[in-house]
């Protein structure tokens, strides 16, 4: 009898312990270290079926057509939400500039000596010394992007509200364009080179996972 007691008690330790374990295997990896941060990937982009779907947005009937499935991670250069008082505002609650590449090696996003979104437009400078370090023009470009999301649920808004800049985080989902009935067409960029007023990607972002958060704010 004292035997199966004995018995009954270590199982329970065991079991514990596996628990314990298990629950700090997640817990560690999902820390920052085990994230590969310097150097990161650009976004990945491939081919999907072209689907349409509708929504109402300021009483208008807006079409929404996803044209390609779209990852992108790396780190936050700016944030501008927007208060809703015209349609698009009311659709993308929030712009994001994201940045990959050489821009996420030893903190190289913080050589833009200024960066800022204005009315939907990315506004930035760096000096030419700074510049060529990191290759030249054409790479640093191609190493960062303006992007005007919008959000699949009540989820996805949420967490918009909590990105901020110098945070490290992936988004998936949808390039998209969109068709708004009263206000014509907005179109996304399919290339991570071109520039000027439409060279914006549009994502329809499905989700959202933050790999390290900037906590020098």
């Amino acid at each position: 009898m004292y035997e199966r007691k004995i018995s009954k008690t270590l199982l329970v330790i065991i079991l514990i312990l596996v628990v314990v374990i298990i629950a700090g295997i997640i817990i560690v990896f999902n820390t920052p270290i085990f994230h590969n941060l310097e150097n990161i990937d650009e976004p990945v982009q491939t081919s999907c079926s072209y689907e349409l779907f509708s929504t109402s947005v300021d009483r208008q009937v807006t079409k929404i057509t996803k044209v390609a499935k779209y990852k992108i991670k790396g780190v936050v250069l700016a944030v501008n939400p927007y208060f809703p008082v015209n349609t698009i505002d009311k659709l993308s609650i929030i712009d994001v500039v994201i940045g990959w590449g050489n821009l996420t090696v030893n903190d190289n996003y913080k050589k833009f000596s200024a960066l800022n979104i204005i009315n939907r437009e990315l506004i930035w400078k760096m000096d030419s010394n700074s510049m060529s370090e990191l290759g030249g023009l054409n790479d640093v470009i191609s190493n960062f992007s303006m992007n005007h999301l919008i959000y699949k649920d009540q989820s996805i808004r949420d967490d918009f509200g909590f990105i901020n800049k110098g945070d490290y985080i992936e988004l998936e989902g949808y390039l998209v364009n969109v068709d708004f009935e009263e206000d014509g067409e907005w179109n996304t960029s399919l290339s991570r080179t071109d520039t000027g007023s439409k060279a914006s990607e549009i994502i329809y972002v499905e989700h959202i996972k933050w790999l390290k958060k900037n906590i020098e704010k």
